[in-house]
């Protein structure tokens, strides 16, 4: 019997993010865009595959990345955000995805740099 090859996720590490509405003192929404951090988790990009990309047309969203991460046991929403390599100026929403026991598949769109963001981290990268 063969043994299952571990994945490596070679090609870095992303951070899956929800929204977080900061309000100032008066109770306003305040003009940044604060983010909480839910993981980290390393990935590897894959190729889009025809399926993939006729699934995003109906959808109506484009396909900008197709990741894998492994499976930490996290509830995903389409309302959470992804940030690769903590680059601020690419922020991705989650289109679609699939999860196996193992692996969650993420299918960003980007929704472009935001400006004034923060993000609340749960721990410091390694």
């Amino acid at each position: 019997m063969k043994k299952k090859r571990k994945t490596r996720y070679r090609d870095g590490y992303l951070s899956v993010l929800k929204e977080k509405i900061k309000l100032n003192n008066f109770n306003a929404k305040e003009n940044a865009t604060v983010f909480q951090e839910v993981c980290t988790l390393p990935f590897e990009q894959l190729s889009a595959r025809v399926q993939d990309i006729e699934l995003m047309n109906i959808l109506d969203k484009s396909l900008e990345i197709k990741v894998k991460a492994p499976n930490c046991g996290l509830d995903i929403d389409k309302k959470m955000n992804v940030v690769i390599h903590d680059d601020l100026t690419s922020v991705y929403s989650i289109s679609h995805f699939d999860m196996t026991k193992e692996e969650y598949f993420f299918y960003l769109t980007k929704v472009g740099g935001k400006k004034n963001v923060v993000i609340e981290r749960i721990e410091e990268l390694p």
